[in-house]
């Protein structure tokens, strides 16, 4: 029994000095990068809408522990649906109403709620698949990694933003 524990950790001592170097990913910044991208794309006071792991954690470690873009409120859709979240968001952005106590996927709230209020005093954007489809209630620009979002009408033509800045 002792004998065969010391081996068993042994073996695996040496499979961790042979491993590990292949499987560090103490140098990996793919996330941060992508954060950085991400935000500063965005103009100054921006509400960005987003959902996705790769999205929150990425954004939400850039603004709170690196303190990039504090700026742009990021407000990710799928923790709305917690209402403890929700309570988070109002008090940390009193500015921004979330007009329901909990977001339900778009079935009796929508999004639009959130976005209506704002989309004339400040730029809206979204990011990551969204369960609600906005289309049909504002267009839709695509500016990169997020979409920017405008009132129905008021989009310019395709090519609009990478001609203003290529």
């Amino acid at each position: 029994g002792l004998a065969a524990a010391g081996v068993l950790i042994v073996g695996l001592a040496g499979l961790a000095v042979v491993r590990l170097p292949e499987v560090d990913e103490s140098g990996n910044r793919v996330a941060e990068r992508y954060a950085d991208d991400l935000l500063g794309s965005l103009p100054p006071d921006t509400l960005l809408l987003m959902r996705s792991d790769e999205n929150y954690t990425s954004v939400t470690y850039a603004q709170a522990i690196r303190g990039v873009r504090p700026d742009v409120v990021a407000i990710d859709v799928e923790l709305l649906k917690i209402p403890s979240y929700v309570d988070l968001v109002e008090a940390r952005h009193p500015e921004i109403d979330i007009p329901f106590p909990r977001y339900d996927g778009g079935i009796k709230r929508s999004l639009a709620d959130i976005i209506s209020p704002e989309i004339n005093t400040r730029p809206v954007f979204v990011v990551g698949e969204l369960e609600e489809d906005l289309a049909p209630r504002f267009d839709l620009v695509d500016y990169g990694l997020a979409d920017r979002v405008l009132p129905n009408g008021a989009a310019p033509d395709q090519l609009a933003v990478l001609r203003d800045d290529p």
